[in-house]
């Protein structure tokens, strides 16, 4: 990841799920959990408390915080909810690479982009759709300019622009398109406690836009 990251990243959320069968060692992991908390589960109907996990974004690291340990956290509205086994997880993803942490007790998870491959960044987008903006204008005028000639040689010169900015705002479309597909321009992540995953799951997704992560 280059320095145009770290100038022009921020913040914001979306789609997809990120534990696929393309991933198998992290699917293995993902359903030992699961196991872990059929077991330690206890009462179906005994829902959740919200916000026990929040991410955020700071800098270059994805970050997953609790206000207390994971395993003297009550997970649920029932009283004595706490599980003294239970970790946090925390699991970032692009289409290029999945990276999950190792269950910590600890208040706080911390996962860096750097690591991550082929991140596109916002100040390569806003280069690629300015580039857009300039040639609609320019064609934009030139249709202007040839509506408006007075003579057939000008209607001609300005038939040709017209044509030329045609053509170069479908090679700038196509350079933006081919960049989306190469770089990632979406950060899925997820975090839980190991043993109480449902009740604790939390998902978000940060964007990469021109105007930064939102």
């Amino acid at each position: 990841m280059n320095d145009a990251i770290e100038d022009g990243i921020k913040l914001g959320q979306i789609k997809q799920e990120f534990i696929d069968a393309n991933d198998p060692s992290l699917k293995e992991d993902v359903e030992k959990d699961e196991t872990a908390e059929n077991e330690n589960s206890g009462d179906e109907q005994d829902e959740g408390k919200e916000g026990i996990i929040k991410i955020t974004l700071s800098d270059l690291n994805v970050v997953a915080s609790t206000s207390q340990p994971p395993s003297e956290t009550q997970v649920s509205q029932k009283e004595n909810s706490v599980n003294e086994d239970n970790e946090m997880v925390l699991i970032v993803k692009t289409k290029n690479k999945t990276d999950k942490s190792e269950p910590t007790n600890e208040t706080e998870l911390k996962i860096n982009l750097d690591g991550f491959p082929k991140l596109a960044t916002s100040m390569d987008i806003e280069i690629y759709e300015g580039n857009i903006e300039t040639f609609e204008e320019l064609l934009k005028d030139a249709k202007t300019n040839f509506i408006n000639a007075n003579n057939s040689q000008d209607k001609k010169q300005f038939k040709k622009d017209i044509n030329f900015y045609e053509d170069e705002l479908k090679v700038a479309k196509k350079e933006l398109e081919n960049y989306l597909k190469e770089y990632d321009t979406e950060i899925k992540v997820e975090a839980y406690f190991t043993k109480s995953k449902n009740k604790t799951r939390v998902k978000q997704t940060f964007t990469i836009t021109e105007k930064g992560i939102n």
